[in-house]
């Protein structure tokens, strides 16, 4: 019973992907992206960004991952970037495709093609309206990364930043970018609040502290 199961998830996984692939696919493309199946990327230096689906644990539905991030910050486990392999739980900004108001959207596999066919419709549309507009407001620099303030992050303001990274992680990443940007009274502005909320997250002490001792270095 549980391998006929098995099988029977399967085919309908294999089903939804092959409709994903044929409408999605081609979508990313346009839009300047390389990859295919689960994993896609798209690089303008220095930004990137990464597109994953994520099948769900236990199987029948999937989401959307969508990662940000600057080859000139290292990756969240402390590695040089690179554009042609970066994984999106690598990315400093992470976030999921979903509706206006939500942080969060899975999709049925389905259980026949046609099922599988307007499931991935619906998903290719909500990328079309909500995932492609948030991209590619992210797709330049410095455009936007220049503009975010420590406000934002005192504020809590999802909408001013790529994605959604905590406080914690957010303070550092805007402190290297200002540094880059050879603007280091924004970074050490961003430097204090980090550490000034760093909590327990006292392993990142030495990112703050890089800024305010004037060491403009972003890497």
């Amino acid at each position: 019973m549980l391998i006929r199961y098995s099988a029977m998830a399967t085919d309908e996984r294999k089903l939804f992907f092959g409709a994903l692939r044929d409408v999605l696919g081609p979508e990313l493309r346009r839009d300047g992206f390389r990859g295919s199946g689960a994993n896609y990327r798209r690089f303008r230096a220095p930004v990137i960004h990464v597109i994953n689906i994520q099948g769900s644990r236990y199987g029948g539905e999937c989401c959307v991952n969508f990662g940000i991030h600057l080859s000139l910050l290292p990756t969240i486990v402390g590695q040089a970037a690179n554009p042609g392999k970066l994984t999106e739980p690598e990315c400093e900004f992470r976030w999921r495709l979903a509706p206006d108001g939500q942080r969060d959207q899975w999709w049925a596999y389905g259980s026949d093609e046609a099922s599988a066919k307007a499931s991935a419709a619906h998903l290719v549309e909500l990328y079309r309206d909500r995932g492609r507009p948030l991209l590619n407001g992210w797709l330049e620099f410095p455009g936007r990364f220049a503009e975010v303030t420590v406000k934002d992050l005192e504020d809590g303001r999802p909408e001013a930043l790529p994605g959604f990274p905590t406080t914690v992680r957010a303070a550092p990443a805007f402190a290297r970018i200002n540094a880059h940007l050879n603007q280091p009274d924004r970074a050490r502005e961003f430097a204090r609040f980090g550490l000034n909320h760093l909590g327990l997250a006292t392993a990142l002490q030495p990112e703050f502290e890089r800024p305010l001792r004037g060491d403009t270095d972003a890497r």
